[in-house]
């Protein structure tokens, strides 16, 4: 359940929506990378919550099962 903070790029922001499963900042935005860091150390509890969340997500999104399941529609 480790915290993610990663760079709003590409299609992240379809997986990820900040503070629910990982936090997430503009790309090149070093200020606001660093409020989301200094977030999570200063309420590390909810932060690993968030991070447990992604976790669960990551299982379900990119699982062998789902990603067969989406390939096989096409």
């Amino acid at each position: 359940g480790q915290p993610v903070v990663s760079a709003d790029v590409g299609e992240v922001s379809d997986f990820i929506k900040d503070g629910e499963n990982a936090y997430l900042f503009p790309p090149n935005d070093h200020e606001v990378l660093a409020r989301k860091l200094e977030y999570i150390f200063l309420h590390y509890p909810e932060a690993v919550q968030v991070g447990l969340q992604g976790r669960k997500l990551t299982h379900e999104v990119f699982s062998y099962q789902f990603q067969s399941g989406r390939i096989l529609e096409y």
